[in-house]
């Protein structure tokens, strides 16, 4: 969502427009982008524009809180000849009373193209909707005002850039492990969010250890982490940091924060174009959102997958109601997250300042420990050097002095002691002096008569006042204690019993707070019994009545939104029994689903099936109640289901087609996205077709290659030649196959589906078949006592015969100039007639895959690319997936 704060142009021409239109509109002045929509904020009712649909309508709408920051347009002629074309648009298609347009829709894609070809966005025209298009991709009509509020300079940039041809340095893409320290410096929400360099990279408070200015970052999706190569080995990146000075890019090691300075980075130095190309790269795969997770090595992620481990996520609410409790440390670290991106913009709005104030509270109490410390350290010190050594001594050696220095008997005893008392206190400090003590007393006597007129504060601060005074000992200063205590507890009843009647008959939240109050208030439960007893009841009764009020005033149409907005404010009230509202509750519930799927299906791409799924797939996630939710997902699945059709009917609907076809055709189904139902059945379907045609293939071919070996090579009852039709429809006997299907078993299990044998050639002693040699259209493997391999028939050079004293034998030779002796069972002067019409019949199996790999060859070259920059080799024309760069071709 975009919200755009109009200019004085503007202003005119789209107030001049609802008036022209006649709508109830009072507008705000604000324009705001959401998908293909461009909404004319009203203070009450809002006018719709919709590039889909092409309807114009007014309705209401709620922005939320935690909405984006508006932008200024100012002067951006960009951004007003983007909201102008709806004029035009709009006023072609006849949707805006009192506009006329002349021009056809040929004329005005070219008066659009001559507006958005300065962010190489191509219009899309027509009677029935106006789309965007980019580089050949869809964009919405949010996407092309993102793309207008680029800032000028960036725009011009990129014009540059484009200018360029040159593939700039060669850059190995691997990034490095780095030490170093990244300055952090407060920042806000608001700061962060208006800050960017643009391709989705924002502000943050890190500062690049090199040049100090501020870094850039964007964050990728949970799931859709960026892999990269490091140092290290793979790692997929759940954010990167962007210094626009240093053209470098800066990310932390796994589990690791950018604050503690471990990082991996890559470094473009001078190389600008290769800078750009790699941000904007980075930037398309990251978007402005959150992620809790660290960045994470690609085998760690391997190892969690295989044990099928969980990550949670933690809400930064839950983290804060604890922060009390956390370390110094801990904080820290959440204070770093926060910066960092592992938390949603709206809980960082909702609780960042919270996090910093605590961090703040922490540093000042220690600033004002370390303060007091200091001037206790300082005071202890001047008073150890102003005392005679004689009045440091211990109190314990004081007292035995006084005692030492009376008669312990009679009158003199009494005296002495006295004497000894006051010897004491003197000693200890000061004697006080009885006329300074006598004034104290008159003094705290005369502030003690007054304690009526007092507010709460001045007596605590009388009391300390007291508890600092030196001028009475401790004994004496007990009754005036006693009469501030005394004091304290009446003001404290009367401010209970203040907060008590002044919130009868107010509402539930002040009763509630009145209640929360006098709870704290320091007195005897049994004093606060009856005033909270009363205080519970009014709650209650209030709380009943709100909620009443609040269910009555529920508007009948809600999207969900809206409804789980009114139960949150129903939950306020936990003392109410919501029994008696479960009807309306349930049925408010239902409507407020209906709208929010009804809303879901309105926005969705539903061209395609991958739009269709999507669809299902997040109607399902949604959590609506089933019995709601079945005829919606009954429709689109039928859609779905006749697209499905349509597409499996396209791929093998020619009842003509080859076993090639057939089995291309097999892979494209299995491979693809249809309804299991649909899927089966035309597996099923094709696996009959191809079985059908294989089997009639391998007859054909057993049936050549036994003319081949007619009058050549005699008959030999160690040749098994496959039946493939009989095997096929059940008439072949089990001994005729015996051979066959043991050799298939012990050496021929790696054969593709369908792929027959036309010839085994048992050359085992006990006649099984476990050694010897199986021929089919595609493999030829053999075994022997010692050795057991497999040949592609496309791998095949040659076979030749070699016949000699000591040296007899049948080779296979590969394309590669590698020989392969093979087992064989005719006759020693039938070998070479055996060797030439085998190799012949290889060659005619080979015509044919020879010339569809010549075809594929041809085409894999035209669409692999090896990037002139990195290296990497990818399929398919335009950016390396790699680096970003866009000129390969």
């Amino acid at each position: 969502m975009i919200i755009l704060n109009t200019n004085a142009e503007l202003k005119k021409t789209f107030a001049r427009l609802i008036k022209t239109m006649k709508e109830p509109v009072e507008w705000s002045g604000r324009f705001v982008v959401i998908g293909d929509y461009l909404i004319l904020l009203g203070r009450v009712r809002s006018l719709f524009f919709n590039f889909e649909s092409r309807k114009v309508v007014t309705n209401l709408i709620e922005i939320p809180e935690q909405s984006e920051e508006p932008v200024e347009i100012g002067d951006q002629s960009k951004v007003q000849n983007v909201l102008n074309m709806v004029l035009y648009s709009f006023g072609k298609w006849g949707m805006i009373r009192g506009i006329k347009v002349d021009q056809d829709y040929a004329q005005l894609n070219r008066l659009f193209t001559g507006v958005l070809q300065e962010f190489s966005v191509e219009p899309g025209y027509s009677r029935e909707n106006f789309r965007f298009y980019r580089d050949g991709i869809r964009l919405t009509y949010e996407d092309v005002v993102s793309l207008a509020i680029v800032p000028d300079e960036e725009t011009e940039q990129t014009e540059v850039r484009k200018e360029e041809s040159a593939s700039g340095l060669w850059h190995k893409l691997v990034w490095k492990k780095h030490k170093a320290s990244f300055p952090k410096t407060e920042t806000t929400f608001e700061d962060r969010q208006k800050n960017r360099l643009g391709n989705n990279f924002y502000m943050v408070g890190y500062q690049c250890p090199k040049c100090k200015n501020h870094l850039h970052m964007t964050v990728f999706p949970e799931g859709k982490e960026f892999r990269v190569e490091t140092s290290e080995g793979g790692v997929f990146l759940a954010r990167a940091y962007a210094c626009e000075a240093c053209r470098s890019f800066y990310t932390p090691r796994p589990q690791k924060l950018l604050s503690e300075g471990d990082v991996y980075y890559m470094e473009f130095a001078v190389d600008e174009q290769a800078y750009r190309d790699y941000k904007e790269l980075l930037g398309a795969a990251g978007d402005k959102v959150s992620n809790y997770k660290f960045n994470e090595f690609e085998e760690v992620r391997k190892r969690k997958a295989k044990l099928q481990v969980e990550e949670k996520e933690e809400p930064l609410g839950e983290l804060c109601s604890r922060m009390e409790d956390m370390s110094d440390k801990m904080l820290a670290e959440l204070a770093d997250k926060i910066e960092e991106g592992f938390y949603p913009a709206q809980s960082v709005r909702k609780f960042e300042q919270a996090v910093q104030n605590e961090a703040n509270r922490r540093r000042m109490k220690k600033s004002v420990a370390k303060a007091d410390e200091a001037a206790r350290m300082t005071k202890q010190s001047a008073d150890s050097i102003r005392m005679p050594a004689e009045e440091r001594k211990p109190d314990a050696i004081f007292r035995m002095q006084a005692r030492a220095a009376a008669p312990e008997t009679g009158i003199g005893a009494a005296e002495n002691s006295a004497k000894g008392e006051e010897a004491f206190h003197g000693q200890k400090r000061q004697a006080i002096p009885s006329s300074r003590r006598e004034a104290a007393k008159k003094r705290y006597e005369a502030k003690c008569s007054v304690l009526d007129r007092l507010s709460s504060a001045q007596i605590a601060e009388l009391r300390q006042e007291l508890k600092r005074d030196k001028s009475l000992y401790e004994e004496e200063k007990e009754p005036f204690y006693q009469a501030l205590e005394k004091k304290e507890k009446k003001k404290k009843q009367e401010r209970m019993l203040s907060l008590s009647s002044g919130c009868m008959g107010q509402s539930y939240a002040k009763v509630r707070r009145a209640a929360e109050e006098i709870e704290k208030i320091d007195l005897p439960m049994d004093e606060k019994t009856s005033v909270l007893k009363a205080l519970y009841a009014e709650k209650k009764r209030q709380g009943e009545a709100e909620a009443a009020s609040l269910i009555q005033k529920m508007p009948k149409r809600l999207d969900l939104k809206q409804y789980h907005e009114y139960l949150e404010k129903l939950k306020g009230y936990p003392e109410v029994n919501l029994a008696p509202y479960e009807e309306i509750l349930d049925e408010r519930k239902k409507q407020a689903q209906k709208q929010e799927i009804s809303n879901m299906i309105s926005h969705a791409r539903m061209t395609d099936r991958q739009g269709l799924t999507d669809l299902v797939d997040r109607l399902k996630g949604k959590n609506f109640e089933e019995e709601l939710l079945l005829p919606y997902l009954e429709k689109l699945e039928d859609k779905i289901r006749a697209m499905d059709e349509d597409a499996i009917a396209k791929i093998c609907g020619n009842p003509r087609m080859t076993a090639e076809e057939v089995t291309e055709a097999y892979e494209k189904i299995e491979s693809g996205d249809f309804l299991p139902e649909l899927k089966t059945n035309a597996l099923n379907m094709l696996k009959k077709r191809l079985q059908k045609l294989k089997t009639e293939e391998c007859d054909l071919l057993v049936e050549k290659f036994k003319r081949d070996l007619d009058g050549r090579i005699k008959e030999n009852d160690r040749h098994h030649f496959y039946p493939a039709k009989r095997m096929m429809t059940g008439e072949a006997k089990p001994e005729e196959c015996k051979v066959i299907q043991y050799a298939l078993d012990t050496y021929g299990t790696t054969r593709g589906m369908f792929e027959y044998p036309i010839l085994v050639m048992d050359t085992s002693r006990d006649r099984s078949g476990k050694e010897g040699v199986i021929l089919t259209p595609e493999h030829l493997f053999y075994r022997t006592m010692m050795n057991a391999f497999v040949l592609s028939i496309g791998d095949i050079k040659r076979i030749y015969a070699q016949t000699g004293l000591l040296h007899t034998g049948l080779f296979a030779e590969r394309r590669d100039g590698t020989k392969i002796k093979l087992p064989y069972a005719v006759d020693r002067k039938e070998i070479v007639a055996w060797g030439n019409c085998l190799e012949e019949f290889i060659h005619y199996l080979q015509e044919k895959p020879d010339s569809r790999n010549v075809t594929y060859l041809a085409k894999e070259k035209h669409e692999t690319i090896c990037c002139f920059r990195c290296g990497y080799t990818y399929k398919g024309d335009g950016v390396c997936p790699k680096c970003g760069y866009k000129s390969n071709q």
